[in-house]
């Protein structure tokens, strides 16, 4: 993601957990920033993982209502159309406008 990005003239935020989880070389940042400030100066967020990576970036938006490309790369991938083989080809199109939002809704229970 972060090569392909790079090519173009995007300010590429990182969120400083993923240097907690060890997922990032340092040298591969451009910017890091707290969660909330992600939140803040993203137009539009990167769930790179499996349907779980998206939810959890789901849960920590809240009420902020950003839009998430999720990029397949987990074990389950139902929420996401974007996987590695088609990755440079899904920002591309990202990066152009040329994609639709797929709204959806977020149900809490509690037992």
């Amino acid at each position: 993601v972060h090569s392909i990005l790079s090519k173009f003239e995007v300010k590429l935020l990182i969120c400083d957990d993923l240097l907690k989880n060890k997922t990032f070389q340092t040298s591969d940042i451009h910017t890091l920033v707290e969660f909330d400030t992600l939140i803040k100066q993203a137009d539009i967020l990167l769930a790179i993982g499996g349907d779980g990576t998206i939810l959890s970036t789901v849960r920590r938006l809240g009420y902020n209502q950003k839009p998430i490309m999720g990029i397949h790369i987990g074990g389950l991938g139902f929420l996401s159309e974007c996987v590695e083989s088609n990755l440079d080809k899904s920002l591309h199109y990202l990066l152009d406008g040329q994609y639709t939002i797929s709204e959806r809704m977020l149900l809490e229970a509690q037992v």
